[in-house]
């Protein structure tokens, strides 16, 4: 007995099942390559390392330590928060603050009172700063 003309053939529904399975793996793999691609691009914009040690070398402890880009006009919140730097203590911090700065002005302030300021520090070059 011969299939009915209006039905489709077993072979040709399984061929259109696996033609679409494939366009839509298709779909996914463009759509992971373009996300990835996309995301290299963004990385490669910018792949500066901003990482400094702070390095403690007063007599005094660190109570505040400021560092601001050099597009921000004032010092914004202290970095340490509730944590100091003693002497001979180094923090390490990112200055990655997402503006794609590498000058930054750093302040610290130390228990005795007295500020440390240094203006124009390469967070892209420099590895640490001194506090002296």
């Amino acid at each position: 007995m011969a299939a009915p003309a209006n039905r489709p053939k077993p072979l040709l529904q399984e061929m259109h099942f696996m033609t679409s399975l494939l366009a839509r793996a298709v779909l996914i793999v463009s759509a992971l390559l373009l996300s990835i691609v996309s995301g290299d691009t963004a990385l490669a914009q910018d792949r500066h390392d901003r990482r400094m040690y702070i390095v403690n070398e007063s007599n005094s402890t660190v109570v505040y330590f400021h560092a601001t880009n050099k597009g921000v006009k004032n010092w914004g919140r202290d970095l340490l928060g509730q944590g100091v730097i003693r002497p001979g203590q180094r923090w390490l911090f990112n200055f990655n603050d997402g503006t794609g700065y590498c000058t930054f002005d750093f302040r610290a302030v130390l228990e005795n009172g007295r500020a440390v300021e240094r203006y124009g520090i390469n967070a892209c070059r420099e590895v640490s700063w001194h506090v002296r």
